[in-house]
């Protein structure tokens, strides 16, 4: 009989993703630059523009709250699924200046 192991909890590549957390984002977990992250935050005229490598077939939500520590996180927007990998771009318009701190999460939360 074959015994299972349950590595669900590990982080291999050590980016401080669990094997489960890689499963769920579609990442590699034998890689560390493999992993759910906002690659980029720039600034511009126009609001604040994050940029993320988003994977085939996830959905995402982008938060966002103007303290580290303190207040609720607000969603900013829903990403919807796609078939291909690619590189997304969110843009938050109400963030002209000041600090803003951001979560990125998939599945999309509703």
């Amino acid at each position: 009989m074959k015994k299972l192991v349950n590595d669900s909890g590990l982080d291999p590549d050590g980016d401080q993703m669990t094997n489960r957390a890689e499963f769920i984002a579609g990442t590699d977990p034998q890689d560390a630059l493999s992993c759910l992250k906002v690659e980029e935050i720039t600034n511009g005229a126009g609001g604040r523009t994050l940029r993320f490598n988003a994977m085939a077939e996830r959905d995402y939500s982008v938060f966002y709250r103007d303290s580290v520590t303190v207040g609720n996180w607000q969603k900013l927007v829903d990403v919807p699924a796609r078939t291909t990998n690619r590189v997304e771009i969110v843009t938050d318009t109400n963030a002209i200046s000041g600090v803003r701190f951001y979560r990125l999460a998939t599945p999309s939360v509703p």
